[in-house]
């Protein structure tokens, strides 16, 4: 399984909404891990080229994909990969622990921090979590 985490800037605040914000956002820094491994981090803004570890799990189809509001995230991966000229993810691969929150906790806030709270664990380990709990 491999865990993304986009960290972006944009000119466009976010609460002008997200397709707005991303239609001119950078991706800055991905933070990433493989199963239970290390976290890494990729910053793009210093070297462009993705790193080799990740483009190997990126090209196993067989791999999930992993992120909180994870479509946000797959619309950055994706433009990476056309970057480097590589194949895009399909969605299919795609796990997203927001959508898992919402499920397990109707109504409450599902933004990355509240969960922390609601599960009392830390922002390193939400995604991993969620995914344990709710496959």
């Amino acid at each position: 399984m491999i865990w993304l985490d986009f960290e972006t800037f944009s000119e466009t605040p976010i609460k002008h909404g997200t397709y707005r914000y991303c239609a001119e956002a950078e991706a800055m820094i991905l933070a990433y891990a493989f199963d239970d491994g290390p976290v890494s981090v990729w910053d793009i803004t210093a070297d462009p080229r993705m790193p080799g570890d990740l483009e190997m799990m990126l090209d196993d189809e067989s791999e999930p994909i992993t992120a909180h509001n994870a479509m946000f995230d797959f619309g950055f991966i994706n433009s990476e990969l056309k970057a480097c000229g590589r194949s895009l993810i399909q969605v299919e691969r795609i796990v997203d622990t927001l959508t898992m929150a919402r499920a397990k906790h109707p109504g409450a806030m599902s933004a990355i921090g509240c969960i922390c709270a609601i599960m009392a664990c830390c922002f390193c380990c939400i995604c991993w979590t969620w995914a344990k709990m709710c496959a």
